[in-house]
């Protein structure tokens, strides 16, 4: 799970298989995060994520798609 966290970054959080999420410690990115998706984008076994980042035109209150360019982020992942 991730929780958006401007501007310290997306927290990540682990899920213990009960239902119990703690802090990883790690984050991901530092933009206006409103969507994650992982998968294997690179095709070497690792889990990626791909970050849906957006901006509040606060003048006319739209949550629009631009000046927060989405992400890619690959594992890169020594596998040791």
């Amino acid at each position: 799970m991730a929780e958006q966290n401007p501007p310290s970054g997306n927290k990540i959080f682990l899920n213990d298989g009960h239902g119990v999420f703690t802090d990883s410690g790690q984050s991901l990115g530092d933009s206006n995060t409103w969507n994650a998706a992982l998968g294997d984008l690179s095709g070497d076994g690792d889990l990626d994520v791909f970050l849906g980042n957006a901006v509040r035109d606060r003048s006319s209150g739209k949550t629009v798609f631009v000046g927060s360019p989405d992400r890619v982020l690959f594992n890169n992942s020594l596998h040791e």
